[in-house]
C-alpha cells in the first residue's frame, strides 16, 4: 500500500495486482542481437479524498475507481549495440467523478552503438498526459547516479491540464587515448500545453547541451572538465527568453560493478531577457554541483543523489 499526503486531504493508493505477462528472450541470428519482449500489466484500485489538491476543504474531490497501467517493452541486445522502445498508457476510471479521469499515453526510446573509441546514443521521448496534480520528486528512470535528472512540476492545480512533450538527446563518447576522453551531449525539448491559462503553464522549447574532457587517473577514477550551455525560448508575454552558461569539475569512480560515486562543483550564469528582447531583467550567478553514491546488490540497489543546477521546469 503506498500512502500519499498532499493539500487538505490524504489518498490511498492500492495496488493489490501486477502481472508480468510475458518475457521471452529471442535469439535473432541475422541482427546479431537478443531480443526482450515484456509487457507488464498492472491494476490499481484508487481511493482519494482531495485528488485535485483544493485549498478550501468544500471544494475538495472525492474520487474512488481504479487504474490501468500498461507498459510494453521491447529491447535488443547485441556486441556492440543496444536497443529500447516502451510505449505506455497509463488511464484511470472514477464511476462518480468521470470528469477528472485520466488517459496519459508515452513512448520512449533509447539506441546506441559502441566502438573501440567512439561511443553513440540517443534518447527520445513523446507523451501526452493530463496534469493533475503537482509531486515532489516523483519517480523517474536515470541510468547511473550524476545523470540528468528531469525536473517536476510541484504546484497544484485548480483543473486539468493536457501537457504535449517532445525530447531528443543524442551523446557521444571519443577515448582520445587510453588515458584521455571527450563526450558531449545535446537536448531538444518541445513542451506545449492545451489551455495555458489554467495553471499558468506557457509553451517554452530548451536547447541544452555538454562538452566535456575527462582524464583517468587511475583505473576506477576520472576527472572531468565540462561547459553546459541552454537556450530557452517561451511563449510569456512578460518574460522572455533566457540562457544559461557553466562550467563544472566532477571527479566520478566506479570501484566496482557494485559501488560508484561522483563528486561535482562549478557554476552556472543565467540571462533572462523581457519578451520583446530589449530589456535584461536578470543576470545571475549560482552553483551547480552535487554528489551522489550507488550501490547496486543482486536484486535489489540503493541509490543517493542530490544536484544543483539550472533547469526548466514544466
Amino acid at each position: 500500500m503506498i500512502i500519499e499526503r498532499g493539500g487538505c486531504g490524504r489518498a490511498c493508493r492500492i495496488r493489490p495486482v501486477r502481472i508480468l505477462v510475458v518475457t521471452c528472450l529471442l535469439p535473432t541470428a541475422t541482427l546479431a542481437a537478443d531480443w526482450t519482449f515484456a509487457p507488464v500489466v498492472e491494476v490499481s484500485a484508487v481511493t482519494d479524498d482531495n485528488y485535485l489538491l483544493s485549498a478550501p476543504p468544500d471544494e475538495s474531490i472525492d474520487v474512488r475507481g481504479g487504474e490501468l497501467d500498461l507498459e510494453l517493452a521491447v529491447r535488443a541486445l547485441g556486441p556492440r549495440s543496444h536497443f529500447e522502445i516502451r510505449p505506455r498508457f497509463v488511464g484511470t476510471y472514477y464511476p462518480d467523478d468521470s470528469e477528472v479521469e485520466t488517459n496519459n499515453a508515452y513512448l520512449t526510446a533509447t539506441a546506441g552503438v559502441m566502438g573501440q573509441r567512439l561511443s553513440g546514443e540517443i534518447d527520445a521521448e513523446v507523451s501526452r498526459v493530463t496534469l493533475v496534480k503537482g509531486y515532489l520528486l516523483t519517480g523517474f528512470d536515470r541510468p547511473d547516479i550524476g545523470g540528468p535528472t528531469p525536473p517536476n512540476d510541484i504546484e497544484a492545480l485548480d483543473s486539468l491540464v493536457d501537457k504535449d512533450l517532445l525530447m531528443l538527446a543524442p551523446s557521444f563518447e571519443f577515448h582520445v587515448s587510453p588515458a584521455w576522453q571527450v563526450d558531449g551531449r545535446l537536448e531538444y525539448l518541445d513542451v506545449s500545453y492545451d489551455d495555458e491559462a489554467d495553471g499558468g503553464y506557457v509553451d517554452f522549447e530548451n536547447v541544452a547541451a555538454r562538452l566535456g574532457l575527462g582524464y583517468r587517473m587511475t583505473e576506477v577514477s576520472t576527472l572531468s572538465l565540462r561547459a553546459t550551455g541552454s537556450w530557452y525560448q517561451s511563449d510569456d508575454d512578460v518574460v522572455g527568453d533566457s540562457s544559461a552558461y557553466g562550467l563544472d569539475v566532477e571527479w566520478f569512480t566506479r570501484q566496482s560493478e557494485q559501488v560508484a560515486w561522483f563528486l561535482r562543483g562549478g557554476a552556472d550564469i543565467t540571462t533572462t531577457e523581457d519578451a520583446v528582447g530589449n530589456e535584461l531583467l536578470s543576470d545571475e550567478a549560482s552553483f551547480a554541483g552535487g554528489a551522489g553514491v550507488r550501490w547496486k546488490g543482486e536484486v535489489t540497489g540503493v541509490l543517493f543523489d542530490i544536484e544543483s543546477g539550472v533547469a526548466p521546469v514544466w
